[in-house]
């Protein structure tokens, strides 16, 4: 939707049924309101939505949710970690793996916390967090599926302008503010997104880089460097999901007792016990989801 035809459905539109919440958002939401307004209006809707005093979001994460009232909160990297904020400069020092996923976990259980509320999120370009690229490429992946995990409705970072948020504090793209706005109105009209509750994981070259039955356990990489990092960067995420009530589960084609075996060692970050099944076998993967299912009593919904 474009800013001429937003004008021309709100100038048409003749009032309707009441739509009030919560947008909750860092940076200056009034170019959004217009967009807002007359999306609701072609749902038959007169949105009131109140909104944040400008930098206020932190405060509100702190602060419990009025009762009755509906939020939709939109969401950047920095919100999850003031260190990614823009504004800010990049940061004077390397930042370490743990600091950094501390900061983002922090506010990732205060969202959890406001179970009502529903997410929307803008995968933006961070500024260097590391002169290692890849740390910071890694990174910005594990933000982007905390908040898949939280149930987060996950934006593309072409929503995201840069210049227009360093100079006026609006984070939107002028040309995506229609499109935002809609998932906002769409946001504020449905039940909260339920979070997942079981994820399930292969293991050869995804909990770790190569495959135990070929490389053996000693040719494996899952480390914080080289050709581990990214898969140290996976389990870390996995330990992080499973810290906030996420059962994690395995199925890989394997030997059982060879399946594990890189979990047994004590070097990795995962072990053995951090999951509820593990199922090894040389079974169609499908038919290992099925037998995990039944395993656990979950349907495969």
């Amino acid at each position: 939707m474009k800013f001429l035809e937003a004008k021309r459905v709100l100038a048409s539109f003749d009032g309707g049924e009441e739509l009030s919440f919560l947008l909750a958002m860092s940076g200056q939401s009034e170019p959004l309101d217009v967009f807002i307004r007359a999306h609701a209006a072609k749902k038959g809707f007169s949105s009131v939505s109140r909104v944040l005093p400008f930098n206020t979001l932190a405060q509100t994460l702190h602060t419990p949710a009025r009762e009755g009232e509906i939020e939709v909160f939109l969401l950047f990297p920095w919100d999850l970690l003031p260190e990614a904020d823009w504004r800010s400069g990049v940061p004077a020092a390397d930042q370490t793996y743990e600091a950094l996923q501390r900061s983002a976990d922090n506010t990732a259980l205060l969202l959890r916390a406001r179970p009502k509320a529903r997410v929307i999120y803008v995968d933006a370009n961070l500024p260097p967090l590391s002169l290692n690229h890849t740390f910071t490429r890694a990174f910005r992946t594990h933000l982007r599926e905390i908040m898949i995990a939280l149930g987060a409705t996950v934006v593309d970072e072409e929503a995201f302008a840069l210049p227009a948020f360093l100079e006026h504090g609006s984070p939107v793209a002028t040309p995506h503010l229609g499109t935002i706005a809609e998932r906002i109105v769409d946001c504020a009209l449905r039940n909260p997104r339920e979070a997942g509750k079981v994820l399930v994981t292969d293991f050869d070259n995804t909990l770790w880089q190569g495959v135990v039955g070929e490389d053996g356990v000693d040719g494996l990489h899952y480390g914080p460097h080289g050709l581990g990092f990214p898969h140290f960067i996976y389990q870390t995420y996995l330990r992080t999901l499973k810290n906030h009530g996420i059962l994690l589960a395995g199925v890989t084609k394997n030997d059982p007792d060879l399946a594990v075996a890189p979990l047994a060692r004590g070097e990795s970050e995962l072990s053995e016990e951090d999951f509820v099944a593990i199922i090894a076998s040389y079974s169609p993967k499908s038919a290992q989801l099925s037998e995990l299912a039944a395993q656990l009593n979950l349907g495969l919904e």
